[in-house]
């Protein structure tokens, strides 16, 4: 009479030999303790003839009474819509669930027509072995993990649906990050997907294995699989849900893979999924009052038609003018200047929530204002503080970042002349005008030029809008690149300063490591996690030099983000200054 067939014979997760033969001893008891027992029993029951795949992974998933919450269609859509190949990389949180979970997963996305990367033992199992592709997880066997990587990219050739786990073991506890986090991915895989012209989706799987099963040094992986059953057997009523990334087309995946490290990057964006996700929306926010209704167009021009006569001009180009001047010179286009401060500043989820943006500093700071000749409107602005003259007129608190940041004397001692920049803007309608940022540089060189100006500081808002996963990925690359020196940032400090969630801003920060700050362009996400940009200000002032000081939220401006910066107009570079002061 034949013997049951196994699920998993631990035998096999020994060396062959004595290590094996000795093992033989205390096998029985070995495997009652470390759950093989059990789970060989439970697949024993499950066996039945002519059962397929996802038949197999539903009724084991029952047997363990563990709960999957399937994405919704909408979330689905986009992998279903794909016609091309397509790889789901997941990370690997508990060792068996999720990949029971993640078959059915591609079952529902492509039935019949998907493959999983498994271990060995796993591809051997003949309920799932039509769909399985063996890899060796812990690199004994360069030929099966050839063999495995060569029949993928078949697969992947015949435009088909491949799944797999990068990190080939379990997630362990990560001392360096305090938090567990999957083991790191291999670059393979991502170079598959690339070669083969693949689409990748990143599925994150939150949750985590016991602490004892933690407590096993990732140096061991042998000894964590041994312990694997006993988790997988002892987990009560596990639920597996699936954050599901945006489909990264081939051209990104390309990109990812051609400076290296690509391995990387993907695992960090794929535990980015699990800081960003929809946040509740129960309690509805106090509808803001209407924006304040405009001024006579005919007083506006006759403002500017006056100033553009007066040292006020600083110079026409086409059909843009760039101008200089304080609230008290053109009260009509000051009116002006800050009902669109407050429109652009609601459209990318900031403002004070008034009719028109207006602080007290506007009383005494001037305005730098780009004017469309054209269509007689208002382009954009900066609120420039000349600290010269404020600190001589009305001392440090005056100044508006002294109000954001503890600002040391010596901070502006040090600086020398130069200008604090606020409330920078341009009206939507010219957002999409490159001479429209350009202009309003070009007038903000000019004042530099005729007030002898050495430095100029202010700060760059992110919004509430982009997440603060997102946020923290931006703020670590500036921390890590473009920080000023610490003789500065001594004298300046957040008063709330910015506390970044999780740990994946450390991760992509490792994983792009020497690269420039628009590789990070597709990990900029909203709260819903849907796209949002790297404000343009920032590459603007990179070009210049500039170092930055410290990251502050202000809840007063819709929980915005001030990253305050210098530029040091006498290191910034000859092509870059020699085009904003000419």
């Amino acid at each position: 009479m034949n013997s049951p067939r196994l699920f998993i014979d631990s035998a096999t997760l020994l060396p062959r030999g004595l290590p094996r033969l000795l093992y033989s001893a205390i096998r029985p008891l070995v495997e009652r303790a470390c759950g093989f027992k059990a789970m060989n029993d439970l697949y024993a029951r499950l066996q039945c003839p002519g059962m397929t795949a996802p038949s197999f992974c539903e009724e084991a998933l029952r047997s363990l009474d563990a709960r999957v919450e399937w994405p919704d269609d909408t979330t689905l859509a986009p992998l279903r819509e794909w016609q091309g190949p397509l790889v789901l990389m997941a990370n690997h949180p508990f060792g068996g669930v999720e990949a029971l979970a993640l078959m059915q997963l591609m079952e529902r996305l492509r039935p019949g027509k998907w493959r999983l990367f498994a271990n060995s033992l796993l591809a051997s199992v003949p309920e799932l072995a039509p769909h399985l592709i063996a890899l060796d997880p812990l690199g004994q066997s360069r030929a099966v993990n050839h063999r495995g990587l060569a029949e993928a990219r078949r697969w992947l050739d015949t435009g088909g649906l491949l799944g797999v786990f990068p990190a080939g073991r379990v997630a362990g506890w990560h001392a360096e990050h305090a938090q567990v986090l999957d083991l790191p991915w291999s670059d393979q895989f991502a170079r598959l997907a690339a070669s083969a012209h693949a689409a990748v989706a990143l599925l994150h799987v939150p949750g985590t294995n016991s602490s004892l099963f933690l407590r096993v040094p990732l140096r061991w992986p042998r000894l964590r699989a041994l312990f694997l059953p006993h988790e997988m057997m002892r987990q009560s009523k596990p639920i597996v849900r699936f954050h599901i990334g945006p489909l990264m087309e081939p051209a990104l995946v390309s990109q990812l893979t051609r400076p290296g490290h690509a391995g990387a990057k993907l695992r960090a964006r794929c535990h980015l999924l699990a800081e960003i996700q929809p946040v509740s929306t129960a309690t509805p926010m106090s509808k803001p009052p209407d924006i304040a209704p405009t001024g006579a167009p005919s007083a506006m021009q006759a403002e500017v038609e006056h100033l553009t006569a007066g040292e006020g001009h600083l110079f026409t180009q086409g059909r843009f003018t760039a101008l200089l001047w304080q609230r008290h010179e053109a009260p009509q286009l000051f009116h002006e200047l800050s009902r669109l401060r407050e429109i652009t500043f609601r459209a990318s989820g900031q403002g004070g929530g008034s009719s028109a943006d207006i602080t007290r500093e506007d009383d005494y700071y001037h305005q730098l204002v780009l004017w469309d000749q054209e269509q007689q409107r208002l382009v954009g602005a900066y609120r420039l503080g000349i600290t010269k003259e404020v600190l001589a007129q009305r001392g440090q608190q005056a100044l508006y970042l002294n109000r954001v940041f503890h600002i040391q004397p010596a901070f502006l001692e040090q600086i020398g002349p130069a200008i604090e920049l606020t409330r920078s803007f341009i009206h939507p309608d010219y957002q999409k005008d490159p001479l429209a940022l350009s202009h309003l540089w070009r007038g903000l060189g000019q004042v530099c030029a005729r007030r002898g100006i050495r430095s100029l500081f202010g700060s760059v808002t992110i919004p509430a809008s982009v997440s603060d996963a997102s946020r923290a990925i931006i703020v670590e690359h500036l921390r890590r690149h473009h920080l000023e020196d610490e003789s500065l940032r001594s004298l300046i400090q957040a008063r709330s300063p910015f506390q970044p969630p999780g740990t994946a801003h450390q991760l992509i920060a490792d994983a792009h490591a020497g690269d420039f700050i628009e590789s990070l362009r597709d990990t900029i996400r909203a709260p819903d996690g849907t796209p949002r940009s790297i404000p343009p200000l920032i590459r603007h002032y990179l070009s210049m030099n500039a170092r930055f000081l410290d990251f502050h939220v202000e809840q007063e401006f819709g929980n915005a983000l001030y990253c305050l910066l210098r530029v040091d107009l006498q290191k910034a570079p000859a092509t870059h200054l020699r085009r904003f002061l000419k």
